[in-house]
């Protein structure tokens, strides 16, 4: 599933970075989509809040967040939330950063089973220090101390897009698109937690990729003869 989102950000930045506006997509606010709850926030809620997505998607899966089969497929809908600022970078983490945000709400059966956000933007990033995972202890580390120790996460899932039923899934991401090297960059940390909030087992990602280049325009000589 965390394929989905990456190939978000991938679109999403080529996108921006060949067009001529400044802007790309719709604003939206970090604050109104912490508003969203899986398990909790309907369909309907989530566009009295956040109004309609720039993009929609229906997916079947037939394994949950643990990778095993489910009894009966999971129809889940994707609503995508994107913006970014092409001239911004004032607005960024850091300079040569195009400031971005993403939001994919998934719902299944009218309620939310996810929330993903990412931000570059400075005023709401979701960076995280990636290198603290070494601290988690699968059947040790609890919700409390996943908070004391990475703060709040950018994204939460509940069953089946969590590891068990009754625990949830934890997700922080950022996404970088550098202008100064034309590269994408990712970081990710899904943690799952089972029934008693301790942590039933985490990845981490770090990885880069080159983002689309457009060909250069191709030049055909024109040979005009002299008169005579």
């Amino acid at each position: 599933m965390k394929s989905v989102f990456k190939a978000a950000i991938l679109l999403a930045g080529a996108v921006a970075l060949s067009a001529c506006t400044v802007q790309k997509g719709r604003n939206f606010s970090s604050e109104k989509a912490a508003a969203i709850v899986p398990g909790k926030t309907s369909k309907r809620e989530v566009l009295a809040i956040m109004g309609e997505p720039l993009s929609a998607q229906t997916n079947t899966y037939r394994k949950d967040g643990a990778q095993k089969e489910l009894a009966n497929p999971a129809v889940i809908q994707r609503l995508e939330y994107y913006y970014s600022e092409r001239n911004g970078s004032e607005n960024a983490i850091q300079e040569k950063i195009l400031p971005n945000r993403l939001l994919d709400v998934f719902v299944m059966n009218d309620t939310v089973v996810g929330v993903r956000r990412s931000s570059s933007f400075s005023a709401d990033s979701t960076s995280f220090d990636h290198a603290k995972s070494s601290g988690l202890k699968k059947g040790q580390t609890t919700q409390q101390e996943v908070l004391a120790m990475l703060g709040a996460p950018s994204g939460k899932s509940v069953y089946p897009m969590s590891y068990v039923p009754g625990g949830e899934t934890w997700f922080y991401a950022q996404t970088i698109i550098n202008l100064a090297n034309g590269a994408n960059e990712f970081k990710r940390l899904s943690i799952s937690f089972s029934e008693d909030k301790r942590v039933a087992d985490f990845t981490v990602g770090v990885d880069s990729e080159n983002r689309p280049v457009a060909p250069a325009p191709v030049v055909i000589p024109v040979v005009i003869p002299a008169r005579k």
